[in-house]
């Protein structure tokens, strides 16, 4: 799916909203790369998204280390992650084969939005939708990603395609693939059936 598609979802709130247009206005393109330079996320253009952004930085395949996480994250989370590995924060089962996506996106830059629902005991749905987006440091060359949250108790589908049991009994995740403009890696079988990748 391409990264402007993602404005005509009817569900998405006013924070993912305001990052993707954001991203889709101040982009570059350079020796064949679309690409955001880290520089250009200005905190001050983005009052309405930064409670609800974290920013990560690509430090090896098994490690991106959370550099900023929002109050409105932190809430979700029930504590800081700045600081935190976020390769780590993925319940174990499924961890090497996230780092292994993660790795993909490192190294093809393209966006993806993940879709977790958890259902309670009464049988209310939780639905927590994450953007995720590349981000470029250009005078190094080191690498980040930027990820702003929305949650909504509602129950919805990405695409008409049911979420997989992935976590546990009590949740279900599936994650969305979005061209940023250098288009798309093709992923193994194994992999694509795992996390629940959404072309």
């Amino acid at each position: 799916m391409l990264l402007k598609s993602m404005l005509e979802e009817a569900s998405l709130q006013v924070q993912l909203i305001k990052m993707i247009q954001f991203w889709l206005g101040n982009y570059r393109q350079e020796n064949g790369l679309t690409f955001l330079e880290k520089k250009d996320l200005k905190p001050e253009k983005l009052q309405d998204v930064i409670p609800y952004l974290t920013l990560s930085e690509f430090i090896s395949e098994n490690e991106m280390r959370i550099r900023l996480s929002g109050t409105e994250v932190d809430k979700l989370s029930s504590g800081n992650l700045r600081g935190r590995n976020l390769i780590n924060i993925i319940p174990a089962p499924k961890r090497n084969d996230y780092a292994k996506f993660m790795s993909m996106l490192n190294k093809y830059t393209f966006g993806y939005i993940s879709k977790r629902i958890k259902t309670s005991e009464l049988g209310q749905k939780t639905i927590l939708k994450t953007l995720y987006l590349p981000l470029l440091q250009q005078d190094t060359g080191q690498r980040f990603m930027v990820s702003v949250y929305q949650i909504t108790h509602e129950s919805v589908t990405l695409n008409g395609n049911e979420v997989i049991d992935l976590f546990a009994k009590n949740e279900k995740y599936a994650l969305q693939l979005l061209d940023v403009g250098n288009g798309l890696p093709a992923f193994d079988d194994d992999l694509q059936k795992s996390l629940n990748l959404l072309v």
